[in-house]
C-alpha cells in the first residue's frame, strides 16, 4: 500500500510530498494545478523510468 507520495520537479510540480490515507485517496484543484501530473509521476514510478517531457525545466532528473 502506498503510504506518502513525494514528487520533485516534474511539470510545474517542484517538491511535493504528503500522506496517504486506507481507502479512497482524492486529488482536486482548479485547472492547470498538477493533478494529472501527481498521476503521471505515480504511473512512471509504477514503469520504472520518466517520459523527459515530463522533467521541469532546468532539473537534471525527477
Amino acid at each position: 500500500m502506498l503510504l506518502q507520495l513525494r514528487v520533485k520537479a516534474i511539470g510545474i510540480i517542484e517538491d511535493i510530498s504528503w500522506g496517504l490515507d486506507r481507502g479512497l485517496n482524492v486529488i482536486t484543484g482548479e485547472t492547470g494545478a498538477g493533478k494529472s501530473l501527481v498521476i503521471d509521476a505515480v504511473e512512471a514510478l509504477l514503469a520504472g523510468k520518466v517520459d523527459g517531457e515530463l522533467i521541469r525545466y532546468g532539473a537534471d532528473k525527477a
